[in-house]
């Protein structure tokens, strides 16, 4: 790598994850209400790990810092680290639309090894196997060593891989006795329609382990004594936050409704006749029917919060140099987004599965930067 490359590439980075650790101080010294209810001990483990997501900058870029720092209070009131070396929880940024209106949404993902330790916590091992077929009637489970089928795996070949693989099997092994042993088909289609595409075999099939975990656990039947907490409120919060932004759009977009509407005596009036059959969302937005008309005072509509989304959006580094090629830029946007430069070169040649000359296929890899940064968290959540 062209020294002179290097340095503009670190020194990107630094900047970076400077920016970054200000802006989530800021964050949290603008937001007091979050700490209330909590002891001393409690309030510095939180800020420890709202502020060890500093390197995930697509997400700081792309979330509501209010509504971030709410999430993570509740990831940390869970007893999860968000520290990428301790693999037990992750936020990517998930996109949206309500009522047509766009919104990120942060989402907590529990990784394959995360559930498998709460799983033994609870008295279970939990283990997740590929399955293939190699003839009409020949199938193979990894859970049971067998060498004859072990030797004609070729797992590494996606072209193979996608001739042979069928989907998984998912094993709840009750250490107790208590229960019977359980386990979980979870076909390759379902793997295929609710994950994004990945040129790389290997990272994609550790992509499908944690959507297949996610899927069996809720067709597997545990004793409520010994159910995974932990799992359960992180995908109830979850659907909690998806659910209250609907709320909030509702609540903040009188304009969704398409009625027209007046400002007159310090109310927003929309007319009985054109709230014809629009009553009941008029009630959630907080207008009042009065006189043959539905109003709501002006000083009540919401305004846009001062602290928002981060303005610094890392767009993938400009390097101002003649010899600037698709590959330097992509490496100066992965240790902008906290990848050193081993991983870099790792995650460009075996996630993406390109080389420093596939110009094209970079230049599109560039150019859809949410899925971009979704590959690179996955990556790190695996490497930590």
């Amino acid at each position: 790598m062209d020294k002179t490359i290097a340095i503009v590439e670190d020194n990107a980075a630094l900047t970076v994850v400077e920016n970054n650790k200000e802006y989530l101080v800021k964050v949290f010294q603008a937001n007091p209400q979050v700490l209330l209810g909590m002891t001393q001990s409690e309030i510095e483990n939180f800020k420890q790990n709202f502020l060890s997501i500093y390197d995930n900058d697509y997400l700081l870029s792309m979330v509501d810092g209010k509504i971030l720092i709410e999430f993570c209070k509740g990831i940390t009131q869970a007893g999860l680290s968000l520290k990428p070396q301790a693999k037990q929880c992750y936020i990517v940024p998930y996109n949206t639309k309500v009522r047509d209106v766009k919104v990120m949404l942060p989402q907590a993902i529990i990784p394959l090894n995360g559930i498998q330790q709460m799983a033994y916590e609870c008295g279970f091992m939990f283990n997740v196997f590929s399955v293939f077929q190699f003839g009409d009637d020949e199938f193979y489970s990894t859970e049971e060593p067998n060498r004859k089928y072990q030797s004609q795996l070729k797992t590494s070949n996606s072209e193979w891989f996608k001739k042979h693989f069928i989907g998984f099997d998912v094993v709840l092994l009750d250490l107790r006795n208590e229960i019977h042993k359980q386990t979980v088909f979870v076909e390759y289609q379902y793997l295929q329609d609710v994950t994004k595409e990945i040129k790389s075999q290997m990272h994609q099939s550790q992509t499908y382990r944690h959507k297949a975990a996610r899927r069996a656990y809720g067709d597997f039947v545990i004793p409520n004594n010994r159910r995974f907490e932990v799992y359960e409120t992180i995908e109830e919060m979850n659907d909690k936050i998806l659910e209250a932004e609907e709320n909030k759009v509702r609540l903040t977009t009188v304009e969704s409704l398409g009625l027209p509407m007046a400002e007159k005596d310090g109310y927003l009036v929309i007319s009985e006749k054109d709230a014809y059959k629009k009553g009941q969302m008029l009630k959630e937005l907080g207008f009042t029917y009065m006189n043959k008309e539905w109003k709501k005072p002006l000083e009540q509509i919401v305004q846009k919060e001062e602290i928002g989304h981060k303005e610094n959006v890392v767009n993938p580094p400009q390097i101002e140099k003649k010899d600037t090629t698709p590959a330097k830029i992509l490496f100066a946007y992965l240790l902008a987004n906290g990848l050193t430069k081993e991983q870099s070169g790792e995650f460009v040649s075996g996630v993406l599965g390109l080389s420093r000359d596939d110009n094209e296929e970079i230049e599109e890899v560039l150019q859809n930067a949410e899925q971009l940064i979704q590959l690179i968290e996955e990556y790190k959540s695996e490497a930590a």
